[in-house]
């Protein structure tokens, strides 16, 4: 109940633990009328000096809880946000930590490095067919959810499509040139089938990031007083196209 009261007070009304609380609240109040003793008629019979306290014995229960548990929610420390990230080499298994250190636990992991054995994004590059010019590349992850990130050394992607569908173009011209691509949101084992225009024997990073950082060597859990804020892993391979 503390704790929903100093919701109420930090959010309003709009918060779920405001709306409990002020739905408590609101149920207190009607209930108000049955812990009030009912006044019959007068009698010759004196009532017993404890007897009103009865019936305030709960409300005044319920304020000392409120009172208290608001208390300790403001007591209790917030717990720090850090940032980090594991990238990892597809081809090596090399890894390096980075975070924003702004912990024990941060500063400790961050610029350590291991060897992870994980899988790297499933990469092939071939012509996209008779009569076109363009460099067909196939990408396929054994990880849910994947992100996938295209960097090109030099040059651009033109004239690109995603499983076959256009890249969408703010001039809609269809000339859209790009250094990098991002897809995001790639269900496990899907094969992304990415066309474009692209400078021959030009080098290409692919950089899968996934949401799982337990999965790089290293990896050593925070405590309780750490907010891990979007971890990430990201295993990266290099091609020539």
């Amino acid at each position: 109940m503390g704790t929903q009261v100093h919701a109420l007070g930090e959010f309003g009304i709009a918060s779920s633990a405001g709306a409990l609380a002020a739905t408590t609240a609101l149920a207190l109040a009607a209930a108000a009328p049955l812990l009030i003793a009912p006044q019959g008629e007068a009698s010759g019979t004196a009532r017993r000096p404890h007897r009103p306290l009865i019936p305030v014995a709960p409300a005044v229960l319920a304020v000392g809880l409120a009172i208290g548990g608001t208390a300790l929610t403001r007591a209790a420390g917030e717990p720090v946000q850090e940032r980090v990230l594991a990238a990892v080499d597809a081809e090596t298994g090399q890894t390096r930590w980075e975070s924003d250190g702004v912990t024990e636990w941060g500063r400790s992991l961050d610029g350590t490095e291991g060897t992870s054995v994980v899988e790297g994004p499933q990469i092939e590059v071939e012509p996209a067919g008779e009569g076109s010019t363009s460099t067909r590349i196939r990408l396929t992850s054994a990880r849910p959810g994947a992100e996938y990130r295209l960097e090109l050394a030099e040059g651009e992607f033109s004239g690109v499509t995603v499983d076959g569908e256009p890249l969408a173009d703010d001039d809609s011209s269809g000339s859209q040139a790009l250094r990098a691509l991002r897809i995001v949101g790639v269900p496990a084992g899907h094969e992304v089938v990415i066309e474009a225009e692209v400078p021959a024997g030009a080098s290409m990073q692919v950089i899968e990031a996934v949401y799982s950082p337990a999965l790089a060597d290293g990896w050593v859990a925070p405590g309780a007083g750490v907010s891990l804020v979007r971890p990430r892993m990201e295993i990266s391979r290099t091609v020539t196209l």
